[in-house]
């Protein structure tokens, strides 16, 4: 059932015979922001860049189940956005939620105004995992106190936008707790149980 309103699987059980999907991307993200930064995130402002995408689809829905206090979603083609606003807004008639869309001719998903007004942003887009990427929000948008959960994950280095939150003095983290969690969701889905984490995180570290 929560596969089905999250709108993707990406873990499948077999069960005499019979195929169970479920999908890690919300309840991991969930797990992987409270072990970040110590927060639920219910009655935060979450800014939620790429929304439209099947890990951003997941990660708004799994925030508006949660109790999040308001949405804000951005994606590169609005008329997603707008789809997962309506979505949402049956699941929760009472969560505030609403699109951003950037300036006119705006290279960047959202404007600076929309970056300022929430507690906790996250990237759910593939941008940061090269270089040459494009910015995803302007620049000196952010601020001290803020939560930038950027679910890209680089072997060689920061992302853009984690450096960024570094020099806001903002809480930051990348996508590789959360690669840790959903592995451990699928693993309880498969044997029961919990899942040995630290174990996993040790060879997630290794690799």
């Amino acid at each position: 059932p929560l596969a089905r309103q999250l709108g993707a699987v990406n873990t499948l059980a077999i069960r005499d015979g019979r195929l169970f999907g479920y999908n890690t991307d919300g309840p991991g993200f969930l797990r992987s922001a409270k072990e970040a930064f110590g927060v639920d995130v219910r009655d935060l402002s979450i800014l939620i860049l790429g929304a439209g995408g099947g890990a951003g689809r997941a990660v708004a829905v799994q925030c508006a189940l949660a109790g999040a206090r308001r949405l804000v979603l951005t994606n590169r083609t609005p008329e997603k956005a707008i789809q997962i606003k309506d979505e949402i807004l049956k699941l929760n008639p009472r969560l505030e939620v609403r699109t951003a869309q950037p300036e006119t001719g705006s290279p960047y998903l959202c404007t600076a105004a929309s970056v300022a007004e929430v507690d906790l942003i996250v990237n759910a887009t593939s941008l940061g995992m090269k270089d040459v990427d494009p910015a995803l929000i302007p620049p000196n948008s952010l601020r001290a106190g803020q939560m930038i959960f950027d679910m890209v994950y680089r072997a060689g280095g920061e992302t853009a936008l984690i450096q960024a939150a570094r020099q806001a003095g903002a809480k930051h983290v990348d996508g590789m707790g959360l690669l840790l969690h959903q592995g451990a969701i699928s693993f309880e889905h498969w044997f029961g149980g919990s899942a040995p984490l630290e174990v996993m995180r040790a060879g997630l570290i290794a690799a």
